[in-house]
């Protein structure tokens, strides 16, 4: 039984790429089980061109994951669209079960410029390789990234070394829009968290790079144990 046309690999990679105003860094990954799936119609103003081993393995198509569409109303007819500042969209890269890895490259095309956008599968291939006027390059995650990521060593890949699995920091908004951050176990676990909201997301990564740096040499100070009374001088 031939393999479906649109499959693509035996296995996946969902990796998750988040878009800020800077561009496109890449987020996470995970292994799935299960081919990734190549959609004949390509309709978003966005393109994410996956290749493996300088090949294109697929092609995936979404619109801009930042503008996100308000809820109606009666006295208002339509919807209204609100921008956030990041969001994640999910990209699927295929692999096969048996064989060396190849070098994998995510790169991120914003075609919200053009005023025809082509949604055939060939058609669009053809755009990426003219790369007319109207086109720009949003972001391109490299196989180095992947390979330096924490999530890289934990997918179970042929001829990937597994890695200890490590804790990692985490932040999010909170109700009233500010930043924090949270420190994870590697078993998942919350260990930490901030004292206290931040107005900006880089206020709140400034903290933590400096943890990052400096938090593995701070000494600790045990404030339960009570310090001991000086013993008196004796007079001579």
């Amino acid at each position: 039984m031939s393999p479906h046309p649109q499959w693509r690999g035996q296995r996946r990679i969902r990796v998750a790429l988040e878009f800020t105003a800077r561009g496109v860094r890449l987020a996470g990954m995970k292994p799935l089980e299960g081919p990734a799936v190549q959609r004949p119609v390509l309709e978003g103003s966005y393109l994410a061109e996956v290749t493996v081993g300088g090949v294109t393995a697929i092609v995936h198509s979404f619109n801009d994951p930042r503008s996100v569409r308000g809820i109606s109303r009666p006295q208002q007819p339509g919807h209204s669209f609100a921008r956030q500042d990041t969001a994640i969209v999910y990209v699927d890269v295929p692999i096969a079960h048996e064989g060396p890895l190849g070098d994998i490259s995510i790169s991120v095309t914003d075609l919200s410029k053009l005023r025809q956008r082509p949604v055939d599968m060939a058609e669009v291939q053809a755009l990426l390789g003219r790369a007319p006027k109207g086109i720009r390059a949003a972001g391109r995650i490299t196989s180095e990234q992947l390979r330096a990521h924490p999530d890289w060593g934990a997918l179970g890949l042929p001829g990937v070394p597994s890695a200890p699995r490590l804790g990692f920091y985490e932040i999010y908004r909170d109700r009233e829009k500010t930043f924090r951050w949270r420190l994870h176990h590697s078993d998942g676990r919350i260990v930490a968290e901030c004292a206290k909201p931040y107005p900006s997301r880089a206020a709140c990564e400034a903290d933590l790079r400096w943890m990052k740096e400096s938090g593995s040499r701070a000494p600790v100070r045990s404030l339960d144990i009570p310090t001991p009374p000086a013993t008196p001088k004796k007079r001579k």
